[in-house]
């Protein structure tokens, strides 16, 4: 498998979105298995919903990838590992990056990364909107 870096200092290119917050910390990163997770909260676990901002305060000790992991593997989707493909079945699934928060008409929103019709897309949902058993958190390890 090739090797991907990413530079997750830079800002995502976004012509509808101002971009509100971005994590920066993890400066430039090889993408592996071994330095990011899928997490889910423990409502998730148990089916239950839980808003995106209380799975931020869930995740404050976390580093949280920038929407930049996600806009590179979506162009690079031989990189993404095959267990994500089937982790929820046949229901579409996501993977959010809380890392990245951007601003459309007072509206805070997250970036996400989903498998629709065989291809893996790019969609943007609002903080403040429920997250499901079928969402998960892209973590730093």
């Amino acid at each position: 498998m090739e090797e991907l870096v990413i530079d997750c200092t830079e800002k995502p290119e976004t012509i509808l979105f101002q971009v509100n917050y971005q994590e920066t910390r993890l400066g430039k990163v090889t993408w592996s298995l071994d330095a990011f997770a899928l997490w889910q909260s423990p409502k998730q676990h148990t089916n239950q919903k839980s808003d995106g901002y209380i799975i931020r305060k869930e995740l404050a000790d976390k580093i949280l990838p920038p929407a930049n992991i996600l806009r590179v593997l979506q162009k690079n989707p031989h990189c993404i590992p095959k267990e994500w493909e089937n982790k929820a079945g046949s229901y579409p699934w996501r993977i959010f990056a809380l890392g990245t928060t951007f601003h459309l008409n007072g509206v805070v929103l997250v970036e996400y990364l989903t498998k629709k019709d065989g291809e893996w897309t790019l969609g943007h949902w609002p903080l403040s909107f429920e997250m499901n058993s079928k969402d998960f958190s892209l973590i730093s390890r």
